[in-house]
C-alpha cells in the first residue's frame, strides 16, 4: 500500500492537537485569583529560561519545582506543585481516536512534543492515546525542543523519511513555519481532531 504523494509519516505534536491543555488550571491549582498575577505567572511558566531547560533534560523537576515555589513566593509542598504543573492537561480531545482509527497500521503515526519529565510521565499514564502512535519523540528525551530545526531532522532522520515525505501538525505557528522551511508539509490546527483529520484526508491517497 502506498499512497499518492509517498506520505511516509505523520507527526503530531501533543498540546492542543492530542490533548486539551488550560493554563488557567494551573493557575487554580496554584490558588494564583489575581488576573494581573496571572498573567505574569503564564509568561513566567512559558517563556522562562528554566522551563526550556525542563524541556531540554538540562534541568530536574525538583529544580524546576523549587523555583516555581521560589519565584512566586508560595508556601506548597513539591507534591501540590507537580498537581497544578500537570493539572494544565484536561485530557484527550474529542473525535482524536479518530485520526488512529483511520491511519493506524497504514502509515506510522508518531508524536513530536516540546514536553518535560513530569508531564511525560503524566500523560503516559494517564492517556491510552499516547499508545497509540508507533513512537512519541520528547524533546526532553533527546535534549531539543521546537522550533529548532535540529528536532525536525532528528524526527525525519528517525523515521527515515525526506522532509516533503512527512506531515507535521502543529498547534504553535512558528513550529510549523520552521517545519515548512525544511520542506515538511507543516499545517496548523488548534484544539481540533476533526480539523486534524481533514488536513490529513485532503493530503493522504491510499492506493
Amino acid at each position: 500500500m502506498s499512497t499518492t504523494r509517498n506520505v511516509k509519516v505523520i507527526f503530531l505534536d501533543l498540546g492542543g492537537v492530542v490533548l486539551e491543555i488550560n493554563w488557567q488550571r494551573t493557575l487554580d491549582l496554584l490558588g494564583v485569583t489575581d488576573p494581573e498575577k496571572g498573567r505574569q505567572v503564564l509568561t513566567l511558566l512559558r517563556d522562562w529560561p528554566i522551563h526550556h531547560a525542563l524541556e531540554t533534560g538540562n534541568c530536574s523537576t525538583e529544580d524546576f519545582y523549587a523555583q516555581i515555589k521560589k519565584r512566586l513566593e508560595i508556601e506548597t509542598t513539591a507534591l501540590e506543585i507537580e498537581r497544578a504543573w500537570n493539572g494544565l492537561i484536561l485530557g484527550e480531545l474529542a473525535g482524536i481516536h479518530e485520526i488512529f482509527d483511520t491511519y493506524q497500521g497504514r502509515i506510522p503515526l508518531v508524536a513530536l512534543s516540546n514536553t518535560n519529565q513530569p508531564h511525560y510521565d503524566y500523560f503516559m499514564r494517564e492517556f491510552p492515546v499516547l499508545k497509540r502512535f508507533d513512537h512519541v519523540i520528547a524533546s526532553q528525551r533527546i535534549g531539543i525542543r521546537k522550533p529548532d530545526p535540529a528536532i525536525y531532522r532528528y524526527a525525519l532522520n528517525f523515521a527515515g523519511c525526506l522532509p516533503d515525505e512527512a506531515i507535521f501538525i502543529d498547534d504553535h505557528l512558528p513550529n510549523v513555519v520552521a517545519a515548512r522551511e525544511l520542506g515538511m508539509q507543516a499545517f496548523q490546527t488548534i484544539n481540533s481532531p476533526q480539523a486534524t483529520l481533514a488536513i490529513l484526508q485532503q493530503n493522504i491517497k491510499f492506493i
